[in-house]
């Protein structure tokens, strides 16, 4: 006696194969998906350097402390040059953490790749026509 499950054990691996080749034996003319490689990368790096400026910004805060409790003159305006660098390096990798934040995402959710673009583009094209009334010129404008 056959078992009732089996003919559902041949659809349950046919439809296994559909999508696993992506359709039933039809070849595929879909444009590969594009790497997010780079926007991946971007926002990465963008995300490491914000993190680095607060830490960066706690060092110089604590250097400043420093410069104000310090009592010998000598190395007074080197914690105050110390605590300045620290901020400014700070407020530098802040504003490039943003930057590559910003890349990253536009990379990510907003920029598309020429091919698609190219479908978006106006074509023209010209050339001749010969027609039941007589020869003339063709013109193709699509948006």
């Amino acid at each position: 006696m056959p078992s009732a499950l089996a003919p559902a054990g041949f659809v349950f691996l046919g439809a296994w194969l559909v999508l696993c080749t992506g359709g039933a034996g039809e070849a595929q003319a879909a444009e590969p998906s594009p790497s997010h490689t780079r926007a991946w990368v971007a926002l990465g790096t963008g995300a490491a350097l914000t993190g680095a400026s607060f830490l960066l910004a706690e060092s110089a805060d604590q250097e400043y402390e420093r410069y104000l409790v310090e009592t010998d003159p000598t190395r007074l305006e080197d914690r105050y040059n110390s605590a300045r660098r620290l901020d400014r390096l700070s407020a530098g990798t802040l504003i490039a953490g943003q930057a590559g934040l910003a890349l990253g995402l536009y990379w990510r959710f907003l920029h598309r790749p020429r091919s698609a673009q190219a479908t978006l583009d106006p074509a023209w094209n010209v050339g001749p026509y010969a027609g039941v009334d007589g020869p003339g010129l063709k013109i193709d404008v699509r948006f």
